[in-house]
Formats: structure tokens, C-alpha cells, sequence
């Protein structure tokens, strides 16, 4: 994510709003918004990374 231009990380970010929003409650979506808007790229990536983590554990569980 450092050698990404602007437009690519602004991508990354539309892409994990798209992809957590449903997943939240009522609400939560403007707040998720703002937060990943407001992120800076190793925060993104660290977030990207926790969905993973995430992914994979209700992936072991079934």
C-alpha cells in the first residue's frame, strides 16, 4: 500500500466499505465511512488484514 498512487488506496477503501457495510448493523455504515475515509494507508492495510484473519476463522468454524 506505500507505492500506491491516491487513486488506488481510494479504491482500497471504497472496496473494504463495500465489503464490510452489509456485514454491520443498522446505522454503522456512515461510521465505518468516516473511519476508513479518515485512514491512513498502514491502517487500512492493517484493517484489510484483520477482515482476513476474520474470513478465515468463520471459514475453520464451518
Amino acid at each position: 500500500m506505500k507505492n500506491m498512487s491516491e487513486e488506488e488506496f481510494t479504491s482500497i477503501k471504497r472496496w473494504l466499505i463495500n465489503i464490510s457495510a452489509p456485514l454491520l448493523p443498522a446505522g454503522k455504515k456512515e461510521e465505518l465511512e468516516r473511519i476508513i475515509e479518515e485512514s491512513k494507508p498502514w491502517e487500512v492495510e492493517k484493517m484489510i488484514s484483520n477482515f482476513a484473519k476474520d474470513i478465515n476463522k468463520l471459514y475453520l468454524i464451518k
